[in-house]
């Protein structure tokens, strides 16, 4: 990783100063050349000379060796009028500056070293900007083409000065001298300082890119994907899989996920924890063998919960593991355990998975054991579900039979023990039991005042004892309690009671000028009358309708409303005057408590009756 951000900075570094080198001089891009031959070009046929002081070879008009800066002292000097009217860049020395009458007309600006500057009076009229070297001359150029050529050179002194100068070149006719451009830059001078400065600015720019792309996108990355290798190889599949799973999908990060939580199963599975085992591996979806791991963990899950007695997980994790077959031995097993401990009914409920005569069996068994030690409740229930299997429907009425009966003699006479003894129709002395039962619960019923569950019960009685005049009474008390509250429904008991009693009067006074119909008559349920229903019963609506007038027949409504405000609805067309007309109404869908009946004609919308009744 050192080495990746030295190279990076190094790298960084070179770009910076050859951009700042590039940017800081003039147009045309410098060139540095080494080659001696190449620094100072000699055209073919050309006069040369050699340098006495380092032997270079140059032009015999020479004034000033290329190489080394001397000035030729043998050399002749060219004439004035064979120089070029304009010339380009060339370096001037500090200590011995060229000849006036040898200088052309135009010169371009040249830096002169910070120890020695040129006088202003001995400078030409333009100067481009040029390197100028501390200890010896620099050289003259001869001609355009030479100035041209040192002009895009690298030049290097003594003191580690490094001076740059663009390559101007002019176009168009060769033989007419182009003056240069003028430069407006100045000439980039590097010391070792300035280097170093370089290289450091070019790191410090190095590292924060490093810091602000690489670090984050590259090397943070890398560095935890290598840790969560070292976590997953050092057994931590918990973390691992936390590690990889926060790198989303940087290298193979998902594949690993999937490993970690394989090896976590396989741990789960070595220490025995063989749900928790077989729900991680079948969560794997088929990944190497984990189905068939996640099965094996289910058996010894199985085998783990039958060794504990517990039989109902372990039946389960057999059908889970694909073993039906052990799934149900083990039920088999299971439910002859609880059989011999006397538990009948949760080993027919067992058996009722694998065989349904079994079931049967040890639901008869249970039901005549429950029967045996007085729990009538269980053992009716169980005879039931039996049917007609064996003697269970006779041994369902007897029990019946003795909870009614029981019932009815500990705690007296009640809807509920009522109406089962007279379901029960003619089972040994049932019949009378209920007349007798039905008139002494009508005639309570009367005496607390509860006048419409009296005259349903004293209807039930028949003609037992005065049931039929104590049904007038009930009807006529009825009306009485509700002229005020329900002044409609006493209207219509008063009219249908005609002469008994003071009902005539009765019914002018609570005469509201309606539509003339009056409605009354009763509530049962399979031939009970009563105003308690089971959300099994089909309530049934029985009445006698009527009007003081003649009139043509009507269309009655019968709406029952239930605790939730839903209503139901039977409509009863083409009732007559005198004539009688109910509705069957089911009451399956109808929320349980408290209800309402409301009978209504449908045209007119005048309300004639009104019942209260209960769902349990």
């Amino acid at each position: 990783m050192e080495n990746f951000v030295l190279t990076l900075a190094l790298f960084w570094g070179k770009l910076y100063v050859v951009n700042t080198v590039q940017g800081s001089s003039c147009a045309a891009k410098p060139q540095a050349v080494f080659a001696r031959s190449s620094l100072y070009p000699l055209t073919a046929g050309s006069d040369t000379v050699k340098c006495e002081k380092c032997g270079g070879e140059l032009r015999a008009s020479a004034k000033f060796c290329p190489w080394c800066g001397v000035r030729i002292a043998a050399a002749t000097p060219a004439e004035k009028d064979d120089l070029p009217t304009e010339i380009s860049e060339a370096p001037v020395q500090d200590e011995e500056p060229a000849a006036e009458e040898d200088l052309p007309t135009e010169i371009s600006e040249a830096p002169v070293q910070d120890e020695e500057t040129a006088a202003e009076e001995d400078l030409p009229t333009e100067i481009s900007e040029a390197p100028v070297q501390d200890e010896e001359h620099a050289v003259q150029s001869e001609s355009p083409d030479e100035i041209s050529e040192l002009s895009a050179r690298f030049r290097s002194s003594g003191d580690d000065l490094y001076y740059v100068i663009a390559d101007e070149r002019s176009s168009g006719n060769d033989d007419v001298p182009v003056k240069a451009p003028k430069r407006s830059e100045k000439s980039v001078r590097f010391s070792k300082k300035h280097s170093i400065a370089a290289v450091a600015a070019a790191l410090a720019a190095a590292l924060g890119i490093a810091a602000v792309y690489i670090i984050p996108e590259y090397i943070i990355p890398y560095t935890k994907y290598k840790e969560a290798e070292r976590l997953f190889d050092s057994g931590d599949f918990a973390a691992a899989e936390e590690a990889f799973y926060d790198l989303g999908n940087y290298e193979d990060s998902y594949g690993y996920i999937t490993r970690c939580r394989y090896n976590i199963a396989i741990d789960m599975m070595e220490n025995e924890q063989f749900e928790e085992a077989a729900k991680a591996f079948a969560e794997l979806d088929g990944y190497a063998a984990s189905y068939d791991l996640a099965a094996e963990c289910l058996l010894r899950s199985a085998e783990v919960f039958a060794e504990k007695g517990e039989y109902g997980p372990a039946a389960s994790a057999y059908y889970s593991a694909g073993r039906p077959d052990l799934a149900e031995e083990l039920s088999k097993k299971r439910a002859a355990a609880l059989a011999e401990a006397g538990d009948f009914f949760s080993a027919a409920e067992i058996a009722s998975g694998y065989s349904e005569e079994e079931a049967k069996k040890y639901l008869y068994d249970g039901s005549r054991k429950a029967m045996q030690n007085g729990d009538l409740e269980a053992a009716a229930e169980g005879f039931a579900r039996l049917g007609d299997h064996k003697d269970s429907a006779e041994l369902l009425m007897e029990c019946k039979y003795r909870i009614y009966t029981e019932d009815l003699s500990a705690n007296g006479a009640s809807d509920e023990n009522i109406r089962g003894i007279h379901d029960m129709g003619d089972y040994k002395d049932c019949k009378d039991i209920f007349r007798k039962a039905v008139y002494e619960y009508a005639n309570s019923l009367f005496d607390s005042g509860e006048y419409y569950e009296a005259a349903l019960m004293f209807r039930n009685a028949g003609s037992y004892e005065n049931s039929s005049e104590m049904l007038y009474r009930s009807i006529y008390e009825l009306g009485i309690s509700l002229e005020e509250s329900d002044p409609d429904s006493a209207y219509s008991i008063f009219s249908l009671l005609g002469n008994y009693a003071d009902s005539s009067a009765k019914k002018a006074a609570s005469d509201n000028g309606g539509s003339g119909w009056y409605v009354d008559g009763s509530t049962s349920a399979d031939g009970y009358y009563t105003s308690h229903f089971k959300s099994s019963d089909i309530l049934a609506v029985s009445c006698t309708a009527g009007t003081d007038s003649p009139s043509a027949p009507v269309t009655l409504m019968i709406v029952l409303t239930d605790s939730s405000g839903t209503s139901i609805t039977a409509e009863c067309a083409e009732v007559h005057n005198s004539g009688y007309f109910s509705a069957s109404i089911p009451l399956g869908t109808a929320s349980k408590g408290n209800a309402e009946i409301v009978i209504s004609v449908k045209d007119g919308g005048d309300v004639l009756r009104r019942f209260e009744i209960t769902i349990g």
